[in-house]
């Protein structure tokens, strides 16, 4: 729909400056050093966000390290037939990639999780991505020590407004020892929203009193 695409446009555009931001312009450089460190993307067949990152780093364009997990099998061979990108296309569902992949250690230095669904899913799809967030800080999934979260998700019960979105966001993150700064947010009949995740040192019990508290932390 074209205020989804005009959104989406913006979105992919504030995750590129917000990478640019704590990473720089060696984002390539980061991942080439070290096969664990990823990008994580929920993408579609066109290639939406990931040709936007090609743009302003080419390198992606490439790059295995480039993960996107795609349970449509149709939609997974239309993507791993393109000539113009060659990423890590995985023919898996999201929490089924965050659970196989928990214990090797991956770190994700960027992710956009556009579930474009409420936050607890659709139980006749058995898909939740309230779940699937759960999974990424249990199981360590946001690069120490800095990484970029943007996740998309439907505005409906029980989750209504986009603060109750960032308040599950928050607490999730919190404790399994990360703070997360909301850098921007986008609002129609979904929410999108934009995130710097820090590791905190002193693990979720530093995190959990710095959010309860309102205070910073150190990181």
């Amino acid at each position: 729909e074209p205020a989804h695409g005009a959104v989406k446009a913006k979105v992919n555009a504030a995750l590129v400056r917000e990478i640019v931001e704590v990473f720089g312009h060696s984002l390539v450089e980061l991942i080439a050093q070290d096969f664990s460190r990823l990008l994580l993307l929920l993408d579609t067949p066109q290639y939406g966000s990931l040709r936007d990152l090609a743009l302003a780093f080419p390198g992606l364009r490439c790059c295995q390290q480039v993960v996107i997990p795609q349970a449509d099998l149709r939609h997974y061979f239309e993507m791993v037939r393109s000539s113009e990108f060659y990423p890590g296309v995985r023919a898996q569902r999201l929490d089924h990639w965050l659970c196989a992949n928990a214990g090797l250690g991956l770190g994700c230095l960027a992710s956009f999780l556009d579930f474009e669904c409420r936050l607890v899913g659709a139980l006749s799809a058995r898909l939740c991505p309230a779940a699937d967030i759960i999974r990424y800080f249990r199981f360590g999934y946001p690069a120490k020590p800095v990484s970029v979260l943007a996740l998309t998700v439907g505005l409906e019960q029980p989750a209504e407004t986009p603060e109750e979105v960032d308040a599950f966001v928050r607490w999730e993150a919190a404790l399994n020892g990360y703070s997360v700064e909301l850098k921007d947010s986008w609002k129609y009949r979904m929410v999108t929203l934009l995130y710097v995740v820090r590791y905190v040192p002193g693990g979720p019990s530093a995190a959990v009193k710095a959010l309860s508290t309102g205070c910073s932390v150190k990181v």
